[in-house]
């Protein structure tokens, strides 16, 4: 990764146009709205935007890719990560700035009209227990952690101060290395029987090093028997993972307070899971 911008800073720009108008690039909004609202960035969301940029011309010289191109540049700044937390929290605040600017350009969401209450059904979600210890890498760390996927456990600091007093599967328990590891366990062919989505929702934890936030309720909700996983707490923002046309998950984020949906991306059913969640935020607010 040393080498990461060494082709963008030199590239040769003749006989290519910039793209035409300032409509937002559709591909880095969807990466970007994956990511923005989850506090400071990881190391790993960092490596994750600078490679797509790194690899899409078309992305960088975009909105909103030009703008996340130019603050990535300054921490890549001599080929490697700057490690300094201050700038990865900097570039969430450009994130959440440029959440705003999304909302302010995008259409609003389709009205929906509204569903039975048979057609939706709200069910608890588990982690699966898989006979497999395993060690996970951890950056900046010697050796790796030992994971127990029967016991739902990690030798990290972070489970033991965070996590350790939740039982039952809760995926609250999942800290960034347990999601590593059961996304292993997948690859070895364990956990066949998880759902799908279950699956992803940890594959792409791992993608992004992090853990199930541990302050979250989180429920599985069917929409006509299609899946959605809704989290929410007394925090800012709700995060929603629902199919896409193309059968992947994606992240979409609902803040109550504003009425409004992470750069005005909405998913499909929004009218349902936004009342869901205002019901749900308000009842674990006022129950502390």
């Amino acid at each position: 990764m040393d080498e990461l911008f060494g082709s963008p800073f030199a590239e040769d720009l003749s006989g290519w146009a910039l793209p035409a108008g300032n409509r937002p690039h559709r591909e880095t909004v969807e990466l970007v709205r994956g990511i923005a609202g989850s506090g400071t960035l990881t190391e790993q969301e960092v490596y994750l935007l600078a490679g797509y940029l790194n690899d899409n011309r078309d992305a960088r010289h975009a909105w909103p890719g030009d703008r996340l191109f130019r603050h990535l540049s300054k921490i890549f700044g001599s080929g490697s990560v700057s490690e300094s937390e201050s700038e990865y929290g900097y570039l969430g605040r450009v994130l959440e700035e440029l959440d705003r600017q999304g909302h302010a350009i995008a259409a609003p969401p389709e009205e929906e009209p509204e569903l039975p209450e048979t057609a939706v059904k709200v069910e608890d979600l588990i982690l699966p227990q898989l006979d497999l210890s395993l060690q996970v890498a951890a950056e900046g760390a010697r050796h790796g952690f030992e994971v127990d996927l029967a016991r739902h456990s990690c030798s990290c600091p972070g489970w033991y101060g965070n996590r350790r007093q939740f039982k039952g599967g809760d995926l609250k328990l999942c800290c960034a290395h347990l999601a590593a590891g059961f996304v292993e366990a997948f690859h070895q062919g364990l956990g066949a029987e998880s759902p799908r989505v279950l699956k992803s929702l940890l594959w792409e934890r791992a993608q992004r090093g992090r853990g199930i936030n541990p302050k979250s309720t989180w429920k599985l909700i069917k929409i006509r028997l299609w899946p959605h996983l809704v989290s929410y707490d007394r925090g800012a923002w709700s995060s929603v993972y629902a199919f896409n046309a193309m059968k992947e998950l994606q992240r979409y984020a609902f803040i109550p307070e504003e009425e409004r949906w992470s750069f005005g991306q909405a998913p499909k059913n929004h009218r349902v899971l936004a009342e869901f969640i205002r019901k749900h935020r308000e009842r674990s607010t006022l129950s502390v």
